[in-house]
């Protein structure tokens, strides 16, 4: 099967990335800049500014919080940097080489679940999967019909979960998702009744990462992390991961699976169940390899 760049337009290019921005967001030029800019010294920094700005409290799920999430532009300037941050693209190849190893020469229908800008989805359909996209904000997809069109991918869009069907799916893609919603268990049980039986999720949700530049990952859900009962109680079990779960690979089937080997996943999940309970340390790793290439921050000092 294709392996495509991981770079998928326009993050390889600042220009071209700024003139989308600056198109779907409607603000300046010179503003669309600084906010990249921003974004690029410290990630998170525009969703911080701009909760704090809102009045919204942090870290707490409330309506004042989904009114954010409906309306802000500030997520669209975090997406575009960490999507082309090293750990994303690592993420990004672990998951097409699971995919190619799973499906044997098959297209898999996809779901790619709250993909913001599409970027993800445009990989997924370039590496020869079916891809179906959703995401509830508007602007998120605005954007993201334009990174289709820019990568020349067909990726359906669907703007209703109501519109998705049972059983339809072989893999629901849910990257940084979970650590952001009211339920996790409810999200994760509508994954689990979208896939086919022998179907997959994969799933990244840094629950732990409650510090002060992720001020939208809610604090009640700390205790999820390094859980496998979150999964395995909507009979997802876990197959393969990285050892941070960056992601995690499930299977959907009625018993845990017996033929893979889990160790290095399992050592990982024993290191963020600590995080429940003292996080900085965690936080201060996460951050960490959420650093930025400097290569894009000193392009954009020269705007």
């Amino acid at each position: 099967m294709p392996n495509p760049s991981l770079m998928i337009r326009p993050l390889d290019n600042n220009d071209e990335l700024i003139q989308l921005l600056c198109q779907v967001t409607g603000e300046p030029r010179s503003t669309v800049i600084q906010r990249l800019l921003d974004e690029e010294t410290c990630i998170g920094t525009n969703v911080r500014r701009d909760l704090i700005s809102a009045g919204v409290k942090p870290h707490v799920w409330s309506e004042d919080l989904v009114d954010f999430y409906r309306t802000t532009k500030s997520f669209l300037y975090e997406t575009s940097v960490w999507n082309r941050m090293s750990l994303k693209l690592q993420m990004r190849n672990w998951m097409r080489k699971f995919l190619e190893k799973r499906a044997q020469g098959r297209s898999l229908k996809v779901l790619s679940f709250g993909d913001g800008l599409g970027f993800d989805s445009a990989y997924l359909a370039a590496a020869g999967h079916h891809v179906t996209y959703y995401e509830i904000s508007e602007e998120c997809v605005n954007f993201a019909k334009q990174v289709f069109a820019l990568n020349g991918q067909q990726v359906d869009i669907v703007r209703s979960i109501e519109n998705l069907g049972a059983a339809e799916f072989d893999v629901v893609v849910s990257l940084d998702v979970l650590e952001h919603v009211q339920d996790p268990h409810k999200c994760v049980a509508m994954f689990a009744s979208w896939l086919k039986p022998g179907g997959w999720l994969l799933s990244h949700a840094p629950f732990f990462f409650t510090s002060s530049d992720r001020v939208t990952h809610i604090k009640s859900s700390k205790k999820y992390s390094g859980c496998t009962k979150l999964y395995q109680q909507h009979g997802l079990h876990p197959v393969d991961g990285r050892f941070f779960w960056d992601p995690i690979a499930l299977e959907k089937s009625d018993t845990p699976p017996t033929h893979t080997s889990l160790n290095i996943m399992n050592a990982g999940g024993r290191l963020l169940k600590l995080a429940r309970y003292y996080n900085p340390i965690h936080c201060a790793v996460a951050q960490f390899l959420s650093s930025t290439n400097p290569k894009w921050r000193n392009d954009l000092k020269k705007y």
